[in-house]
């Protein structure tokens, strides 16, 4: 009866192990889908996010263990990778901005007095200065003053 009762307690514990294997095992499973969920939101958030990558993190792993979400997790120990890339798209988007506010502003017609000078231009010809307006220019180049046309 010993025996008996022996293997009975045996195959019970051994029913019981793989209960828990099992109960583990969907734990597990669950886990892993809520993650694999996660990680599509966070692809989107973040492209270069790839969760077997993420996973295999030390940090991340130690993270997650103590009951730090992934995306958090994930933000701490990757923060220069993430920096570095906000960085370079902040700058690239700045520089289209800039780019595409020159070429507006070039494609914009000229204002009336947005321009240094008149708005048109006049050239000075002696042919088609009156006697008048000769002998003044005659009078102020003998007081010295230099006269350009």
């Amino acid at each position: 009866m010993e025996s008996e009762l022996q293997r009975a307690n045996a195959e019970k514990q051994r029913a019981e192990q793989i209960r828990q294997a099992a109960e583990h095992q969907q734990r597990a499973a669950a886990v892993r889908a809520q993650w694999e969920a996660e990680a599509a939101q966070l692809k989107v958030k973040y492209p270069a996010f790839e969760l077997d990558e993420v996973l295999n993190n030390p940090s991340v792993a130690d993270m997650i263990r103590r009951g730090i979400g992934l995306e958090a997790a994930y933000r701490a120990a990757y923060f220069d990778q993430l920096m570095e890339a906000s960085t370079a798209r902040t700058a690239q988007q700045v520089e289209q901005g800039v780019t595409a506010r020159i070429q507006q502003r070039a494609q914009r017609p000229a204002e009336n007095g947005a321009h240094p000078g008149g708005a048109a231009e006049m050239k000075v010809d002696v042919a088609h200065m009156t006697a008048k307006q000769r002998a003044e220019l005659a009078k102020r180049a003998r007081r010295g003053e230099r006269i350009v046309l």
